[in-house]
């Protein structure tokens, strides 16, 4: 339901899970297809969710992470500069009356 449909749309039979008669279609159809396609969704299935394992969905998302971070970096380095950025910090130190809004 979160995800799966599309992780395994190729091999699985997709049914909105709130939808009884569209599951009691999918069981009819699954309990009357051809052994030749029940095996060929199966073989798809298995090669995915042996291929796409929980290790491989982690470095997935620390790769998408990092450089979600260092695009992130850039932007900021590119749109604040250094002398901006050095005196924006002294006027912030000289002020009574501090206020910083990020």
């Amino acid at each position: 339901f979160a995800r799966a449909a599309k992780s395994l749309g190729a091999g699985a039979l997709i049914v909105n899970p709130r939808n009884i008669s569209e599951i009691s279609n999918a069981i009819q159809q699954a309990l009357t297809m051809p052994a030749e396609e029940r095996e060929k969704r199966h073989l798809y299935n298995f090669d995915y969710v042996t291929s796409h394992t929980a290790r491989h969905w982690a470095e997935f998302f620390t790769r998408k992470l990092t450089n979600t971070v260092i695009e992130a970096t850039q932007r900021i380095r590119k749109n604040i500069s250094p002398p901006f950025f050095s005196e924006g910090i002294n006027t912030y130190l000289q002020s009574e009356n501090r206020l910083l809004i990020l």
